[in-house]
C-alpha cells in the first residue's frame, strides 16, 4: 500500500476523520481522500485475503472433541 494510502486509511478508521477532515488535513482534494481510500482497502483485502490462505483456521480442542 502506498504511504498515502497508508496515512488515509489510518485517519478514516483510527482518527475517525470524515473525508473532508481528511482532505483538509492532508491538502488534497476529497475525491483524491476517495480514490486513495478506496486503494487502501482493496490491497488491505488481497493482504488479508492471503493471510487467511497461508494460515487456515488453527483447530481448537473443541473441534476435535465433536
Amino acid at each position: 500500500m502506498r504511504p498515502q494510502e497508508r496515512d488515509a486509511l489510518l485517519l478514516y478508521a483510527l482518527a475517525d476523520l470524515s473525508y473532508e477532515e481528511i482532505a483538509f488535513a492532508l491538502d488534497i482534494p476529497v475525491g483524491t481522500v476517495r480514490t486513495w481510500l478506496h486503494r487502501a482497502r482493496l490491497t488491505a483485502r488481497r493482504v488479508l485475503a492471503s493471510e487467511t490462505e497461508a494460515f487456515p483456521r488453527a483447530t481448537t480442542g473443541a473441534d476435535l472433541h465433536g
